[in-house]
């Protein structure tokens, strides 16, 4: 799903604030275009069935739903190095946070 130079920054099972069990991915994108990374990491979601149910641009960062029928619903969060949480290597592009909620 990551067709481009990664690192998993981390990779959580939480609760929200809500009580909603969930879980978090965050992928720092390594090096080359922060646009390109998005686009391939959206192309990706696309060829496994996924469909964008909605999307925004605000503030440099990119929020989007992709859903499937009967598989979880994706909550991402792309955003430039600039825009975005501070990460861990010097040559990181951006961010790629994946949510989705969990069924115990």
């Amino acid at each position: 799903m990551f067709d481009f130079p990664n690192k998993v920054r981390y990779d959580i099972l939480d609760t929200s604030a809500r009580g909603t069990r969930r879980h978090r991915v965050l992928v720092e994108i390594l090096g080359g275009e922060f646009d390109d990374a998005a686009r391939k990491f959206e192309e990706s979601l696309v060829r496994i069935g996924y469909r964008k149910a909605s999307g925004s641009v605000k503030g440099g960062r990119i929020q989007q739903v992709y859903k499937q029928a009967g598989k979880p619903t994706y909550y991402v969060l792309m955003q430039s190095a600039g825009v975005g949480p501070k990460l861990g290597s010097k040559d990181s592009t951006g961010s790629i946070h994946v949510m989705w909620n969990v069924n115990d």
